[in-house]
Parts: structure tokens; C-alpha cells; sequence
């Protein structure tokens, strides 16, 4: 059974390219993910077993903008031992603004182990053979590029109401992160302008390995992966600073355009600086 539900992009949820965040994305579709699984707020709150998203993978179509009316649809194509495979679109009208895929898994919320989903989902949930998206392997490696290390110590206000930080955060800090990498190596967006071309994001793959906490310190690498003609991928890890545990993994690909949206080659100094890696002070 397929679960629909609108939502009207409110201005705050636009950034400074003055579309819809990235990270947006991912707050619309655990919210109707929620709503889907029939979890209210009193199921989240009290609960001893919740869904966590262990993988997501994001298509980003087009883009959303303030005001613009969004249809999210959402269903179950399989259902497992101890997790489910959610697949998602994002319509404005008849137009496709993002596919995606999720890994959520059913686990304990005090020893974060994974638990057997609960026959009553599995009776009532309609699952619907349809895939919208699937994961995508790491393209080949082609870029040797250093790492840039940065850290975030986690803010009370990113976290949610399982006492975790949200899973659209992460997004939030690699997004960030690589622009800071941008800037250390001599390419701010002021330079980028000048050279018009921008970037804008085309994909996502994510591994959620362990949750973050309030005062978590965030060890964070980021370094350039593989370059196309006009598209590149990014490769970020985030660890915990005191267990060095791994609690993220993204290969975040961008598309080049310039300033009118043509598709461009990425300047080839722009390249070789970046690569260069280094450390944010």
C-alpha cells in the first residue's frame, strides 16, 4: 500500500541557492515514513523498539522551492528478519523532484541490537513490489585525493526525540564540510562565482553505522573520490572523537553547471587544489 502526503515548503527549509536543502528531503520522507508505519507520538516517545535507517540512498531530480506544494509517496518493496526497504518519490505536479531507497532497521532502543520486526507490521503492511531506486556501488576510484579533517562537537538542538541526532543532520555537515574544504584550498563561492560554475547535489549514498549523542565530539574526513566530465564524487567518514567508532559513511556526487544551469567541467586548478586536502583550524 502506497502512503501519500503533501507538504508546502515553508521558506526556512530553502538555502542560500534559494531551493529546498538536501537535507530537507530526508526530514519529509522520515516523517511519512513514520506516518506509514502507523507510529504516532506516543508510540516514539514510550517505545522500547524503533526504526532506525541504517542505509539511504537519494536521487535528486529537480529542485523545490518556497511555496511549492510537494506530493511524498512511500511504500514497503520488502520486508525482512529484522528490517524493511522503504522506497520513496517527491512530485511537484507531474514533476519527479527525487527518488530514494531506505534500509530501516527494527532495533532495541536501549542496546541499539536489531530486533525481529513485529508480526503486526508485517500482517499490515501491503508491500508493493515496485523500486523506484536502487543502491549504487562507489564508482571506480580515480582521484588520490588527501583528506581534509574537520570536527563538530554535537548542539542539543540537532537532536531528535530518540535522544540521537537526527539522520538529516549528518547531511548538514558534509554538505558543509566540503564547501569548508573548498574555501581552505583557495575556491570560496565567491571564486566559483567568478568562474561561474557552481555545484548542486545529484546523489547520495549513506551508511548510518551508530548514533551520534549531545556533546559527542565528531571527527570528520572528506576528500575528493572520483571526477567525471561534469559530475564528482565525494567521500566522508565521520567517527566518534573519544571511541573513534564509525558512525557515518556518505558518497555525496554533485553536478557542475554554471551560473544559467549548463552542464561544465569543473576548472582542472580547481582540481588539483582541492585534492590537497588539509585540516580546518
Amino acid at each position: 500500500m502506497i502512503h501519500k502526503r503533501k507538504f508546502q515548503v515553508r521558506i526556512y527549509e530553502c538555502d542560500s541557492l534559494g531551493h529546498v536543502n538536501n537535507a530537507v528531503y530526508l526530514k519529509y520522507l522520515q516523517q511519512s515514513m513514520l506516518e506509514a508505519a502507523g507510529l504516532g507520538r506516543a508510540w516514539v516517545q514510550h517505545h522500547e523498539e524503533i526504526w532506525v535507517l541504517r542505509r539511504m540512498s537519494l536521487q535528486y531530480v529537480k529542485p523545490a522551492f518556497f511555496g511549492d506544494e510537494l506530493d511524498v509517496s512511500t511504500w514497503v518493496s520488502d520486508i525482512s528478519k529484522a528490517s524493511a526497504i522503504w522506497q520513496y518519490t517527491i512530485y511537484r505536479g507531474e514533476e519527479l523532484l527525487l527518488r530514494g531507497q531506505a534500509e530501516w532497521v527494527w532495533v532495541n532502543a536501549l542496546t541499539r541490537k536489531p530486533e525481529r520486526v513485529p508480526k503486526s507490521f508485517v500482517q499490515e503492511v501491503e508491500k508493493s513490489p515496485e523500486v523506484v531506486l536502487k543502491p549504487a556501488n562507489p564508482p571506480e576510484e580515480n582521484v588520490k585525493g588527501d583528506l581534509f579533517h574537520w570536527q563538530h562537537r554535537v548542539r542539543r538542538y540537532e537532536l531528535d526525540v530518540m535522544q540521537h541526532v537526527n539522520f538529516s543532520s549528518y547531511l548538514n555537515w558534509i554538505e558543509e564540510a566540503m564547501f569548508q574544504s573548498f574555501e581552505h584550498n583557495g575556491w570560496g563561492i565567491d571564486r566559483m562565482k567568478e568562474e561561474n560554475f557552481f555545484m548542486v547535489q545529484i546523489r547520495h549514498e549513506s551508511e548510518y553505522a551508530a548514533p551520534a549523542r549531545h556533546g559527542d565530539l565528531i571527527l570528520g574526513t572528506s576528500r575528493s573520490f572520483w571526477m567525471g566530465k561534469v559530475r564528482g564524487t565525494w567521500l566522508h567518514e565521520l567517527h566518534h572523537g573519544e571511541t573513534g567508532e564509525l558512525l557515518f559513511r556518505d558518497y555525496s556526487t554533485g553536478a557542475f553547471l554554471t551560473l544559467e544551469g549548463r552542464p561544465t567541467r569543473l576548472p582542472e586548478q580547481m582540481m588539483k587544489d582541492v585534492a590537497r586536502g588539509g585540516t580546518l583550524d
